[in-house]
């Protein structure tokens, strides 16, 4: 364990010392006498902020050595740190511009034409469902009557073919009907 105040640690990470008191008041643990772990902090740090809040601000010069991580890791992690402040936020940030960098280009796509909304799709799908479904459903009542009166098997071919050439026809006008001009 590496005691230090939090000047040193706003030295190390190239912040104010005001900002390590505002993560202080938001719950980074703090020792008794009012310094911090410097381990346990870089790793609250790590887990808790923003990266990206740092950009745009002037920068202070490279950051003071970085004590190792502690033996013992909390129970529970969701970031593994690697003991150097700025290269956690250096990847935050790579992270954050790929993120919205595919965030723009699913805009642009959507823009286009090349993307739907899902809700779209799920509409669309149901229409076409709904035709087969009815169709199906309704096929006994419909043949019934027609193939009772035939006795020849090419006959009764015949007119189930028919009846299925119908559907097909009615589902790709529907699809016809519904796609983009």
């Amino acid at each position: 364990m590496e005691a230090i105040s939090k000047a040193d640690l706003a030295r190390r990470l190239n912040i104010s010392r005001a900002r390590v008191t505002q993560l202080c008041h938001a719950g980074m643990p703090t020792l008794p006498d009012g310094k911090v772990d410097a381990a346990v902090a870089l790793d609250w740090i790590a887990r808790r902020t923003d990266p990206s809040h740092q950009i745009g601000r002037r920068q202070r010069g490279p950051a003071g050595p970085v004590a190792a991580p502690p033996a013992v890791e909390p129970a529970v992690t969701t970031t593994k740190f690697s003991g150097d402040a700025g290269a956690v936020l250096l990847v935050a940030r790579a992270k954050k511009a790929i993120a919205d960098a595919k965030r723009a280009e699913r805009l642009e796509r959507f823009a286009a034409g090349e993307l739907k909304e899902a809700t779209e799709l799920a509409q669309y799908a149901t229409t076409f469902s709904w035709i087969v479904r009815d169709h199906v459903l309704a096929m006994a009542d419909r043949l019934a009557p027609a193939v009772a009166a035939l006795h020849d098997i090419e006959a009764i071919y015949k007119v189930i073919r028919e009846d299925s050439h119908l559907m097909l026809r009615r589902l790709s006008k529907a699809i016809a009907d519904t796609e983009p001009k």
